[in-house]
């Protein structure tokens, strides 16, 4: 079935390549044909666990209902990682303009991959005072760290007004 001679391979750097993270590194070289093997296996395993680079977490503004959104490790993975084991994040609402919608949440990170350009239901987070954005319109604002995107009920927070309390939390069950 493989051509001759099977090449050997280090599994260590095809392990990050598939699972999009960096888990750890085996010095073991394997043949192409164990390599076939060992991949069904670990696509099987990150297909039955969820996703590891894609986290579902769960708004919710006071009053008003909730929604899902979905944080994208690689865009900006340290910001991600920070962002996850703080919450749950809840703060007062605000607005700037009619761009976006942001609550402070006391979190201090650095520039990370940073983008100017912005699309509606895109989150984000502004590094100048540890801001979590939830864009309302394609926008152009200054440089912050994109960390993922609203996946339902965007017009719940399209409608939340100034003082509206809103959290950000990992769902339940």
């Amino acid at each position: 079935m493989f051509a001759r001679p099977i090449r050997q391979i280090t599994i260590g750097v095809l392990y990050y390549s598939l699972i999009h993270g960096p888990c750890f590194y085996l010095s073991k070289l394997l043949t192409s044909e164990t390599f076939f093997h060992h991949t069904i296996l670990l696509v099987h395993m990150a297909s039955s666990t969820g996703s590891v680079s894609r986290l579902r977490l769960v708004f919710e503004i006071t009053s008003k209902g909730s929604g899902e959104c979905e944080l994208v490790r690689h865009l900006a993975p340290l910001t991600a990682g920070s962002i996850l084991k703080g919450v749950p994040l809840q703060d007062r609402v605000h607005r700037f303009e009619d761009r976006f919608v942001y609550i402070e949440t006391g979190l201090t990170i650095g520039a990370e991959k940073q983008r100017t350009q912005f699309k509606r239901g895109d989150m984000a987070l502004l590094t100048s005072n540890g801001a979590l954005c939830f864009f309302l319109k394609d926008s152009t604002v200054r440089p912050m760290n994109p960390i993922g995107k609203i996946l339902t009920n965007i017009e719940i927070i399209e409608s939340c007004q100034p003082g509206d309390v809103l959290t950000v939390k990992k769902p339940t069950a």
